[in-house]
């Protein structure tokens, strides 16, 4: 391995340009507006940590979000947030990860760390940068290391549910310190208990959602297979490309997906069979996302993409510990890193050429054709419109909820009935009628039916197509 500055520093820049340009041109979605809306709607906070009670995910990422709101009220602030660590993931790897110089660079290349945790700005990156700066202080050489890893798996536990579960498998590393006779007992117990403490606290602020209960109850065949893909999608992540709508999916490749699922399979033990810590650190990951993905939520491919970071972080416990000499290894892993690659570049150049998502040009249309305050809107369905109201600057009605609120609260009883129940259309006229609009704008994320679309008057702009798939919106103004 050749850590050369001009190689760090080189790889460097072009990624930080590359991932600049690609996230100018990204359009956002409803999830990256959605935390955007939350921050700037809480004034201090305290009302923060209230207006995030039903959001599902710890704290970290809207606490620097909120940090950044204070300095700018737009959106590119966010991006820029998410861009910086972006970078800084970027050099930790291409600083100290134990790869080859093109293993290195596909790395950083790849669809996760460049443009699904890179260009869409969630709380992700956030604990892939920490994740990886684990094992920099691990592999380091300082006396309080001990309680440097503390920190950052007390930090990395605030990213979100799968950094929770990152935490407690690598914390498997401080074990095997003491075991090792690397700390003392007393530095362990500090450890743990710093971890402990962060993990809890994450726990308590995602427990405060409101969820729908267990996904499956008992053993069902179907769900067990499904779930256990996942680890194969984290690993090749390969879109079905005859669909322009086609982020979050996975091309179907029927009996040869099991083939493949064998090899990864036998690659994971083969890799691992010199290191029972890394094995063991992969296997209790394995468990406990799993037992996510069965019982509580399937997810998508941001989060099964959790299992593919930690793969990358067992290979490098394993480097260090015992480096790699089997060529037949080293070729499966770069075929692995060349496969995200090629993945990333597909989606990066789709989302320069296509929109992402249609709720930006929406607003603006929205924003520049409706001047007067004469005009009531009306959003449908909440959790897709929600950005138009954001990035619009208009107070939008939403009858899914029966209010205005700048940003879904997901614990709040809502409807999603709007095509099939002419009461929910009444509801709109109603308070159309009670705010002295003449004119109502119905924006909408789907076709109406011809019965529903004779109600709405008369459609003046399409904004379609996006590539998430649900975000196209179709605009009826009714006189």
């Amino acid at each position: 391995m050749n850590n050369s500055k001009s190689f760090v520093l080189s790889v460097t820049v072009l990624y930080a340009l590359a991932l600049a340009v690609i996230t100018y041109l990204h359009e956002p979605w409803r999830d990256e507006l959605h935390a955007w809306a939350i921050v700037l709607a809480s004034n201090s906070f305290e009302q923060l940590i209230e207006n995030t009670r039903y959001e599902g995910h710890p704290m970290l990422w809207f606490t620097l979000l909120y940090a950044v709101s204070k300095i700018t009220v737009s959106y590119i602030g966010m991006q820029v947030l998410n861009w910086v660590i972006s970078v800084a993931t970027a050099y930790v790897l291409l600083r100290y990860a134990p790869f080859t110089r093109l293993q290195r660079f596909l790395l950083v290349f790849g669809y996760f760390f460049f443009y699904e945790y890179g260009v869409i700005s969630r709380n992700y990156q956030i604990g892939i940068l920490l994740f990886f700066l684990f094992f920099v202080v691990y592999f380091g050489r300082s006396p309080n290391k001990i309680y440097y890893l503390a920190g950052l798996a007390f930090l990395l536990a605030q990213s979100n549910l799968f950094a929770v579960a990152l935490t407690c498998s690598i914390s498997l590393l401080a074990l095997k310190l003491w075991v090792e006779k690397g700390i003392s007992l007393r530095q362990f117990a500090v450890y743990c208990t710093v971890t402990f403490i962060g993990i809890a606290l994450s726990v308590s602020q995602m427990h405060r959602a409101q969820g729908e209960g267990l996904r499956t109850n008992g053993f069902q065949f179907d769900v067990f297979r499904s779930c256990l893909m996942t680890f194969l999608k984290a690993v090749f992540p390969v879109p079905v490309l005859s669909d322009f709508s086609n982020w979050n999916s996975v091309l179907k490749l029927g009996l040869t997906q099991y083939i493949l699922l064998a090899l990864l399979i036998v690659f994971v033990l083969v890799r691992f069979s010199d290191s029972k810590w890394a094995l063991a650190i992969l296997g209790s990951y394995f468990l406990l996302s799993f037992a996510v993905y069965y019982f509580i939520y399937y997810g998508f491919a941001r989060h099964h993409g959790h299992f593919y970071i930690l793969l990358i972080g067992c290979i490098w416990i394993t480097e260090l510990f015992k480096p790699e000499k089997r060529p037949v290894s080293i070729f499966l892993l770069t075929t692995i890193l060349t496969i995200q690659a090629l993945v990333c570049v597909y989606f990066s150049v789709k989302d320069c050429s296509a929109a992402f998502s249609q709720i930006e040009a929406c607003s603006n249309y929205v924003k520049e054709t409706f001047t007067k305050d004469d005009v009531f809107y009306v959003g449908y369905n909440d959790y897709t419109t929600e950005g138009i109201s954001l990035l619009s600057g208009k107070r939008i009605y939403f009858p899914s909820s029966n209010s205005y609120n700048p940003y879904v609260i997901w614990g709040v009883s809502r409807r999603y009935d709007f095509f099939d129940d002419i009461t929910c259309y009444n509801m709109c006229l109603a308070e159309a009628k009670r705010t002295g609009k003449r004119k109502i704008l119905f924006i909408i994320n789907q076709e109406p039916t011809k019965n529903t679309e004779a109600r709405l008057g008369k459609r003046i702009r399409t904004f379609e197509p996006s590539i998430v798939g649900d975000e196209n919106f179709y605009l009826y103004l009714k006189e």
